[in-house]
């Protein structure tokens, strides 16, 4: 299945355009996560609480994945900060945003 289903129809275009953006700062850039179940949003929250894996990961019913609201694209750090105050500027929310909250996410984006 692609990156893109699950996600809403009416995101996808942006959420494409900020993949070419990031993938234009860092070739290598690839889309990791889209749309998550709730049940797939459970799963990674208890392996980010036994610290099997990086987080931040948000307790099921609170991430925007589940609703078809939300990329996560694994890229280098300068090719996601140019590409995410770009998708800032239209109105999006952006992970490496959100140093003041402990919530430092930077292959996040969200609408």
């Amino acid at each position: 299945m692609s990156w893109e289903g699950g996600l809403r129809a009416e995101l996808v275009p942006y959420f494409r355009w900020i993949v070419q953006v990031i993938q234009y700062y860092d070739r290598t850039a690839r889309v990791s996560s889209g749309y998550r179940s709730g049940a797939e949003q459970a799963l990674l929250y208890r392996r980010f609480q036994q610290g099997l894996m990086p987080g931040p990961v948000a307790p099921p019913g609170y991430s925007y994945h589940e609703y078809g609201r939300a990329i996560d694209v694994l890229a280098s750090e300068q090719a996601l900060a140019a590409a995410g105050a770009q998708w800032q500027a239209l109105g999006g929310q952006w992970g490496g945003n959100f140093r003041g909250a402990g919530k430092y996410d930077p292959i996040h984006f969200q609408a």
